[in-house]
């Protein structure tokens, strides 16, 4: 009886060892879906400045084609 108490504590350990590990691996794996999502958002930012920079003065250039044209 006491060999298998004795087994009975060694798999409760490592069966908590086992859940400790697994709660690890899960809040590692909710911080690495963070970052990526961070990751994805100033891609997607860097994307669309040069867009930005280039619409600016094309815009501003219609604009002025526009008003030149109505007067």
């Amino acid at each position: 009886m006491c060999e298998k108490q004795k087994r009975i504590e060694e798999l409760e350990l490592e069966n908590a060892n086992l859940y400790r590990t697994l709660s690890e691996a899960y809040k590692f794996n909710a911080e690495e879906r963070k970052l990526n999502s961070e990751q994805l958002h100033l891609d997607s930012q860097t994307l669309w400045r040069p867009w930005q920079v280039a619409l600016i003065p094309i815009l501003l250039g219609v604009l002025a084609l526009v008003a030149a044209i109505a007067k």
